[in-house]
């Protein structure tokens, strides 16, 4: 039963998708106990990955040459003792911080956590993972392997399409010389630069709550620590062949945490690939404006009477979001501050009500005094007999997974969260007949409002400020923290607590499932194999054939007209700009025709760079050619008018060959001497 308005915080589509969730947290918790759940613990286990990249990445930093660094590579995979287990451990942490990113994000949107207060949290968390993706995709490019060429050429046709670069970074990769080191220093520096960023996205990200948990348990952490030594040692990352220039692999290894978007747009338009990112990152950045409830059922923010307020400070404490904040006494009398909420860093999760001993902050309708009127009106109800048994005051979601398993006398009073009942409700609720209370929350980790089960722990069982009443009978209060894995259990817990109280002993303490050590070390083992497995997959290219490659900044051909100004516009000119003849100098464009077997495999006009076509076209193409003997033809011609052919010496450019073509291998087409083209071929050339 409702006994105060519980709030939905997602939209309606996204009921079904938290019963989904549900469902997977209970599969996962009977295998592992809610408090071993590593899916309650993602956000810690996010900055001990970094926090892994970071001590494994000075090590590698130390050994890694720019002026080599494939042959780098080797090198540390050949050490005896560490090199090798290390840098896979760099990997795999890299690989962790990518899934726990994922599912956490997953978890708040299915939870309703992105809005409002919560949006910053949201969009630099969002800010993160874009940062996050990037440090790794720098970090493959100087392992310099197959892998790491595919990520460099797809980012530079990317990075081409923005006005900024001079000259086009595809061409570097254009020749058959391998790069210089300039490339590779400029990789490593954002390499090591962009963890700052995700510094302070982190910070940004924390910044509106307090008491951030950064480690999980103890436990849990050295388990994953030496999960992941364990990982690296027994399945040690393969170093993939060298990078080359001249050929394309036709299967390469592939990182799908972090190059799952790369089969997809290998060979499509850059175009295709910046508007993907472009309405990705649009599309995950706007949820918090999307999805969520409409407004007439968003909950309210809570407020203080301040008239009332004895300034005890203990609301200001309690706040998980900060949202509260003590300033000068303007109303009433009594203490010299008095608090008051920010109404904008309020997520109206309640924990304030149960802080206030005299009952004058939280939501509306939920706050103490109106969960003491609701306590005493449901006691006066036709449902009194109900209540004389055990009453169970649970959280939403708690209420949602014991529905289907409510035992006989056993009454459930839905509640926004746990930490938000107040204890002079409770003992309202014993002194007027109520044999036992059961609160159940969330696991401590899977709290909707962080530390609802915590400040509701310190009340009953410490006196935290606001505490259960003296006088009232604790061993009549039963606390569970269960997760959806454990129903069973807790009803279990909850049918004991009631038989107990009808013997007049006291309550069994409540816990939590326990899987057995063997199943959770096989459960781990599965997750680790599994991050193993998305770390080390091959994947083979559609295209099995070879690569005609054109690359080049034609640097003759410009087009100069010149006239005598007249003695009036010499006049208007200032005297050091004034000039016997005023010349317009620009390139043509070009058009690049490419046939293949008589057939057009490429027709593209390429313009002049330059807001006054001052510089000299780039042809940039990569056309793919199957495999076998091929007769090709390449015709580059400027495009001109007839007076423009009168005044420039530029020629076409023509090149026909018969080219035998392997898989993989890329032939490449350049200028060379009068009005011919170069063919430089990886095998011979027939003619």
């Amino acid at each position: 039963m409702h006994w105060q308005k519980v709030h939905r915080r997602v939209p309606h589509l996204g009921v079904p998708l938290q019963r989904a969730l549900d469902l997977f947290d209970a599969a996962v918790e009977k295998l592992m106990g809610s408090r071993f759940n590593p899916l309650y613990q993602t956000g810690p286990f996010v900055v001990v990955s970094l926090l892994t990249l970071v001590v494994t990445g000075v090590y590698l930093f130390i050994f890694y040459r720019v002026s080599s660094p494939y042959e780098t590579m080797r090198d540390i995979e050949g050490q005896l003792f560490f090199g090798r287990w290390i840098r896979a451990a760099h990997r795999y942490a890299a690989d962790a911080a990518m899934v726990f990113t994922a599912i956490h994000a997953l978890r708040m949107f299915v939870q309703g956590r992105t809005w409002g207060a919560r949006a910053l949290a949201w969009v630099s968390g969002i800010a993160m993972s874009v940062l996050l993706l990037a440090c790794g995709w720098t970090g493959f490019i100087l392992v310099w392997d197959v892998f790491g060429l595919q990520l460099a050429l797809e980012g530079a046709r990317l990075l081409d399409l923005l006005p900024f670069f001079p000259e086009p970074i595809q061409g570097q990769f254009a020749n058959e010389s391998s790069l210089g080191t300039g490339f590779f220093f400029v990789n490593l520096f954002l390499h090591v630069a962009i963890p700052l960023g995700l510094v302070f996205a982190l910070w940004l990200h924390i910044s509106r709550t307090a008491r951030t948990t950064l480690f999980p348990p103890r436990a849990l952490l050295l388990g994953f620590l030496a999960g992941l030594v364990v990982l690296s040692i027994a399945w040690p990352l393969p170093l993939y062949p060298e990078a080359r220039l001249d050929r394309e692999p036709a299967r390469f290894g592939i990182d799908w945490l972090y190059a799952f978007w790369l089969p997809l747009m290998i060979g499509k338009s850059p175009w295709i690939t910046a508007a993907w990112w472009a309405g990705s990152g649009a599309l995950f950045a706007s949820i918090p404006w999307w999805w969520r409830p409409p407004a007439p059922e968003r909950p309210q923010a809570s407020v203080v009477d301040e008239r009332h307020c004895r300034g005890c400070e203990q609301c200001y404490l309690d706040c998980p979001y900060e949202a509260i904040q003590m300033i000068p006494r303007t109303v009433g009398a009594g203490s010299a501050e008095v608090a008051r909420v920010t109404p904008d860093l309020c997520v109206s999760c309640g924990i304030c009500s149960a802080s206030c001993d005299v009952l004058r902050v939280g939501p509306p309708g939920r706050d103490g005094r109106s969960q003491l009127v609701a306590i005493k009106g449901l006691l006066h109800r036709a449902e009194r007999a109900a209540l004389g048994g055990v009453v169970v005051f649970a959280c939403a979601q708690s209420a949602r997974r014991l529905r289907a398993a409510v035992a006989t006398g056993l009454t459930v009073i839905e509640l926004e969260c746990a930490g938000n009942l107040h204890m002079d409700a409770v003992a309202t609720a014993l002194k007027r007949g109520v044999a036992g209370v059961v609160v159940w929350s969330c696991p401590p980790r899977n709290c909707q409002f962080r530390e609802g089960p915590k400040w509701l722990a310190a009340r009953v069982l410490d006196k935290r400020e606001a505490e259960l009443p003296e006088g009232v009978d604790r061993a009549r209060v039963l606390l569970l923290d269960c997760g959806p894995g454990e129903v069973e259990q807790a009803r279990a817990a909850i049918d004991a607590f009631t038989k107990r109280l009808a013997g007049g002993s006291a309550p069994p303490a409540a816990s939590s499932s326990r899987a057995r050590g063997p199943v959770r070390l096989l459960t781990a083992a599965a997750m680790f194999g599994a991050l193993g497995l998305l770390a080390s997959t091959t994947w083979t290219r559609a295209h099995q054939g070879g690569t005609v490659r054109l690359a080049w900044r034609q640097s003759g051909g410009l087009i100069e007209q010149c006239r005598t100004p007249s003695e009036a516009e010499q006049a208007a000119l200032p005297p050091h700009m004034r000039r016997p003849k005023l010349c317009d100098r620009r390139y043509p464009d070009e058009r690049v025709v490419v046939r293949v077997d008589g057939r057009t495999a490429l027709d593209r006009i390429v313009e002049a760079g330059g807001a006054r076509k001052d510089r000299a076209p780039q042809v940039l193409f990569s056309v793919p050619v199957a495999s076998g003997r091929h007769a090709l033809s390449v015709a580059v011609d400027p495009v001109l008018t007839a007076e423009e052919q009168a005044a420039t010496a530029h020629k076409p450019l023509r090149v026909e060959a018969t080219i035998d073509v392997e898989p993989g291998a890329i032939w490449r087409v350049r200028p060379g001497g009068e009005g011919a083209l170069v063919l430089v071929a990886p095998v011979a050339v027939h003619q």
